[in-house]
């Protein structure tokens, strides 16, 4: 009931190419069934662009930016923060090594 009425809220996590086979998400049917069931607009999309960066949309903006919905992704993760948990990941990894040097 909370939901309907906007008192609170939902987020939808969704990459929007998925690396394995490189199928491409339905984000435009997602945000307008979002936008139907969720006329308070409390609805929330998160996407993953980390392999959509540079490759689709315009100026490699990711497939969100190609398909024009840009202003209802609420939250774009790219290749850097991928970059990024991968780095600490090894850095936690190396650390341990060290230590025994």
């Amino acid at each position: 009931m909370a939901l309907k009425e906007g008192q609170s809220s939902v987020f939808v996590a969704v990459e929007s190419v998925y690396s394995m086979d490189g199928t491409v998400a339905p984000i435009r049917a997602m945000v307008d069934a979002m936008d139907e069931i969720f006329p308070a607009r409390n609805a929330h999309l998160v996407v993953d662009e980390a392999h959509a960066t540079g490759r689709y949309g315009p100026g490699g903006r990711g497939m969100v930016a190609q398909l024009g919905v840009d202003h209802r992704a609420h939250l774009r993760q790219g290749p850097r923060s991928v970059r990024w948990c991968v780095f600490v990941r090894s850095l936690i990894t190396v650390i341990p090594v060290l230590n025994e040097l």
